[in-house]
């Protein structure tokens, strides 16, 4: 290198600096500008997002505490007697004057409650503690009162906003019933929503106003001093100017769904709305709520303008500090640029030495294991010994970059290293990547015989000159391709932002089509979703794009081309951009057909061993209806007996024989009752049903009373759970009743002296506990755990099949989505019957 062009080339470095070194000012003040801005946005979000979530949970713990509070207010009111017998009466002057100091007591506490009705049970009011010489007022208009009347029950209690002719109130209604359980009307009490707005904005200086529909506000009768419409709502009874001029603020197409911050007067106002829902959980009013954040912003102005002065300091630093930096540099390159020339002969030497030198790379394999890998090779894939790549990886192949032309993991039917010992005569290149930059290798390959095994030395030759390649999306699903081909895997990428899917080839054959006749529409996908499949599908999808799941895995049934379905097993995960929004979801999908069948075939022999179980109770079941009905025919017959003696004897006195008659009735009912009851056992639940379990536990008992009470065995019960679930009462029946009869014959088997057996009900948030348990002494610890095994028993074989407990538990797990449990107490066995509340 001559002189001139030595100061050439130190020219155009000392330029290219100083341009780079203004360019990066330049990129550092406007990323910092953009960092504060951020950060005051940031900030900003944050607190009307946590303004928000707060306002919303106050209100709805609020509406759960006055639900609560006054649910419980009218229960107390409703199992008052004197209140029952007034309103069973119909004694409106008493009813008022048991009802007073309640009323007075109930408006200290809370002025926000505007009354207290009573109706009749055909919808008419009876009396308002608000107003007791009233009773214009028309109630059966109202679709909580129609509903009330309608579907009354003991355990239902009616609860939500409602705008009615009269008032805009949260209301809660309680059956009532007299002491014979005959239903005489309903109660309810009525709270303004007033009470929460109040709370609201001593609580966190937010103001509210309660949002009525438009068509709603139109059943009101009484007049309003000024009405504000906000597009499909109103809002009713407001004086103050500024807050209607706040209020005028919010724009026509605003949705009421999400919150908004609009600029009035140089005010920063913040504006929310909560869902207030109606009986039947439709939202058909809100609650709208705003907020002066002005000095929050201003706060944010201030951090701002400070942030900038320092970092215009730190600028000017980082020039000075830049301009000395600069000119070392500038002297370190005069002092390198003056060395070159000296070392240009040894540079050329060096490098005819390195192309020359065995390549970089060393390893043994055998093919599909790596057995060792020198220093660079480790260096490499980034690991520090041999131990800690084998227990991630089998071989160095896996880190080979699929492309035309080069080594691939497998080559013409045989393994890549058998594929280059092969072809010697053919040049070997290799593509792998470390830190994002793509290596290109020369590969030689050397082959012996150690210990009767095939050993491989493999040498790579880094010919790399420094190349940076960017990997083509359609290169990626090239190699996906190949990879699902092996597994006969389907491979499907849904693109979010364009709504384009890509179906491989392995998918579309699991469905039966050509390459060419499915299109890359979302549609061509959901359109072939089982209609029965689609919404747990979908639900699943979302749990995955909301982060409740790690990966998203759902079976469900496709169309298949010639009309039929089949099952497929898909297993996929969301990808999220840098905003953490989910932008793409990939998977694959494996036909599942075959396992299907399999479980089908399971179900089948589940079913025969259900019924084999059912039938087993059967005769058990006409053994018990045998011993109650003895006692009924004997009856009966002796009824008949002294009928015909009168007759005989021609002494027939017409009340006698109808006393006979009568009695004779009731046996029969007696005899039909209990075959109702068989009936009803072995009927199938199709579908779930409301139930209380202390009735189903008191059919059990009604079942076993005649074969307990010959065995002298005495049955007590303690509930002390309340909750009505909706499940399957037979199944829950069938393993009471096979509890009992266990029971039972263990203490008959074992002779105890005083038999008993105690059932008793808890519960908690999600399980209602049935505990069966006898003083029978327990199960012996050797066979505790198998209990619950098919087929096994203690019994003989004509008094067991062992298949009792085993479909119990079953029917437990499977259908009550709960569990069967057993343990030894002090006394005997305790079996527990856990039954999944939701």
């Amino acid at each position: 290198m001559n002189e001139k062009n030595y100061h050439n080339i130190l020219n155009k470095i000392k330029r290219k600096l100083r341009n780079n070194m203004l360019l990066l000012f330049l990129a550092l003040l406007i990323a910092l500008s953009c960092i504060l801005y951020f950060i005051v946005t940031e900030k900003t979000t944050d607190y009307t997002n946590t303004l928000n979530t707060h306002i919303k949970d106050t209100v709805y713990a609020l509406i759960f505490d006055l639900t609560h509070e006054y649910k419980t207010t009218l229960e107390k009111i409703v199992t008052n007697k004197n209140v029952g017998k007034y309103f069973y009466e119909k004694n409106k002057e008493k009813l008022l004057t048991s009802m007073l100091n309640e009323w007075n007591f109930t408006k200290a506490r809370n002025p926000d409650v505007t009354d207290i009705r009573f109706h009749t049970a055909d919808g008419k009011l009876f009396l308002s503690m608000k107003e007791p010489n009233n009773n214009s007022k028309d109630l059966t208009t109202r679709n909580i009162i129609k509903d009330m009347h309608k579907n009354n029950s003991l355990y239902m209690t009616y609860k939500g906003f409602e705008t009615t002719a009269y008032d805009f109130d949260y209301k809660i209604i309680k059956p009532i019933y007299n002491e014979k359980n005959n239903y005489l009307g309903a109660i309810e009490i009525s709270i303004s929503l007033d009470y929460i707005l109040s709370h609201i904005e001593e609580d966190m200086g937010v103001k509210g106003y309660l949002l009525i529909r438009n068509q709603d506000l139109k059943k009101y009768k009484y007049t309003y001093n000024y009405n504000l419409e906000l597009s499909k709502y109103s809002i009713p009874f407001i004086i103050n100017k500024k807050e209607i001029q706040i209020l005028k603020n919010i724009p026509n197409d605003y949705d009421f769904q999400s919150s908004l911050l609009k600029f009035f007067n140089n005010e920063m106002i913040f504006y929310t709305t909560v869902n207030i829902f109606d009986y039947k959980l439709d939202s058909t009013s809100k609650l709208l709520f705003y907020k002066d954040i002005s000095s929050l912003l201003e706060q944010e102005k201030k951090i701002v303008i400070t942030s900038i002065f320092i970092l215009l300091i730190l600028l000017l630093f980082i020039i000075l500090l830049t301009k000395y930096l600069f000119k070392y540099l500038v002297n370190t390159l005069e002092d390198f640029f003056s060395k070159i020339i000296d070392y240009e002969r040894k540079e050329k030497e060096y490098i005819n030495t390195i192309k020359d030198a065995t390549p970089n790379f060393v390893i043994t394999t055998t093919g599909n294991e790596i057995l060792s890998m020198n220093k660079s090779s480790l260096e490499f894939v980034s690991f520090k010994s041999i131990e800690k790549f084998k227990e991630k990886y089998n071989c160095i192949c896996e880190f080979f970059i699929k492309k035309d032309g080069y080594i691939q993991k497998k080559m013409e039917g045989t393994v890549w290293i058998n594929y280059i010992i092969k072809n010697p005569n053919k040049i070997h290149k290799v593509l792998m990547k470390k830190d994002g930059k793509i290596h290109t290798f020369l590969v030689h390959a050397i082959k012996f015989t150690y210990s009767k095994n095939n050993i491989y030395i493999a040498i790579f030759s880094d010919i790399t000159d420094i190349e940076k390649l960017t990997l083509d999306y359609k290169y990626i699903i090239k190699r996906n391709q190949f990879a699902e081909q092996g597994a006969n895997l389907g491979l499907w990428d849904w693109d979010m932002m364009t709504d384009k899917v890509y179906y491989s080839k392995i998918w579309k054959k699991i469905l039966g089509y050509e390459e060419d006749e499915i299109s890359d529409s979302l549609e061509e996908w959901h359109k072939r979703i089982h209609p029965d499949d689609k919404r747990k599908v979908m639900e699943d999808l979302e749990n995955n794009f909301n982060k409740k799941t790690s990966y998203f895995a759902n079976n469900h049934r496709l169309k298949h081309k010639d009309g039929h379905y089949i099952y497929a097993s898909f297993r996929g995960q969301a990808i999220y951009n840098q905003l953490d929004i989910p932008h793409r979801v990939v998977g694959i999908y494996v036909d599942d057909s075959e396992m299907q069948e399999n479980r089908e075939k399971i179900k089948e022999q589940e079913k025969l061993m259900l019924a084999q179980s059912k039938h087993a109770a059967m005769g058990e079941m006409i053994s018990m209806i045998a011993h109650q009905w003895r006692q009924p025919i004997a009856s009966i017959a002796m009824g008949v007996n002294n009928m015909l003696l009168d007759v005989e004897i021609d002494s027939i006195n017409k009340n006698d024989l109808k006393l006979e008659c009568n009695g004779i009735l009731e046996q029969t009912a007696f005899l039909s009752n209990t075959i109702e009851d068989f009936r009803t056992f072995f009927k199938e639940d199709k579908e779930k049903s409301l139930v209380n379990i202390e009735n189903v536990i008191d059919d059990a008992i009604k079942l076993m009373q005649g074969t307990l009470s010959n065995n002298n065995v005495v049955l007590s019960t303690m509930y002390f759970q309340t909750s009505q679930i909706n499940t399957y009462p037979n199944e829950i029946l069938q393993i009471l009743l096979n509890l009992i009869k266990n029971a039972k014959e263990v203490l008959v088997e074992k002779k105890v002296k005083e038999k008993f057996i105690k059932i008793y009900t808890t519960e908690d948030d999600e399980y209602i506990y049935i505990d069966v348990e006898d003083n029978a002494g327990g199960i012996p610890s050797d066979i505790l755990d198998r209990v619950f095994e098919a087929y096994f028993t203690t019994k003989d074989e004509h008094n067991g099949t062992g298949l009792g407990l085993y479909m119990s538990k079953k029917i437990a797990n499977e259908h009550l989505h709960g569990n069967l449990t057993v343990k030894n107490s002090n006394e005997g066995a305790i079996f527990t019957v856990s039954i999944l509340k939701n």
